[in-house]
C-alpha cells in the first residue's frame, strides 16, 4: 500500500479527528449510561477547533457556561418548576452573572444550558438533571481536549507554558 500523500492527509485530518472524537464520546456516554449522551457528542464537536489553543479556549468557555447554567437552571427548576416567567428570569440571571464575572464568552452556553434544563422534560430530579447536563458536556469537552493535545503535544506544551508565565 502506498502511504497517504501529505496534502490529502491535511485535507482529511480535521474531518477524521472530529468524527472520531464524536464517535468516542458517543461510545463513552453509552458505556456510562448517560441519559442524554448526545450532549457529550455535541459538545465535543462544538469545542474541537483546528488548533489546540482554540480548542482549550472553547473548552473553558463551554465548561464555565455550562456550570453556571446548570447551577442556576437547577435552582430555578427546583424552586419554581417550569413556567415561562421562570425561564425568562433564569436566562436573564445567567447572562447577567456571566457579564458581571467578566465571562461574556460563556453567557450563550449558560443560557442554552438553562434552556435544556428548564424546557426539556426530564424524569429525574432537578439536581440530577443539572448534574447530568454538566457531566455530559464535560465528557465531550474532556475527550476533545485529550484528543487535541495527543495529536498536537508540542502546541499544547507551548500553550500551557505561556499561561503559567502570564500568572
Amino acid at each position: 500500500m502506498r502511504p497517504i500523500d501529505d496534502k490529502y492527509w491535511l485535507f482529511l485530518k480535521e474531518p477524521v479527528v472530529i468524527a472520531s472524537t464524536a464517535v468516542i464520546c458517543l461510545c463513552l456516554a453509552q458505556w456510562l449510561n448517560l441519559p442524554q449522551g448526545y450532549w457529550a457528542v455535541m459538545s465535543s464537536i462544538i469545542v474541537m477547533q483546528s488548533s489546540v489553543q482554540e480548542t482549550i479556549s472553547a473548552s473553558l468557555t463551554r465548561l464555565i457556561g455550562t456550570a453556571i447554567g446548570a447551577i442556576i437552571g437547577g435552582i430555578f427548576l427546583d424552586l419554581f418548576g417550569v413556567h415561562v416567567w421562570v425561564f425568562g428570569i433564569a436566562v436573564m440571571l445567567v447572562v447577567l452573572t456571566c457579564i458581571l464575572l467578566n465571562l461574556k464568552q460563556s453567557y450563550r452556553l449558560a443560557a442554552v444550558t438553562v434552556g435544556i434544563i428548564l424546557l426539556v422534560n426530564h424524569p429525574e430530579s432537578p439536581w440530577m438533571t443539572a448534574f447530568h447536563r454538566f457531566l455530559e458536556v464535560s465528557l465531550g469537552v474532556v475527550v476533545a481536549l485529550v484528543i487535541s493535545i495527543v495529536l498536537n503535544p508540542e502546541y499544547a506544551y507551548g500553550f500551557f507554558q505561556k499561561r503559567m508565565k502570564s500568572r
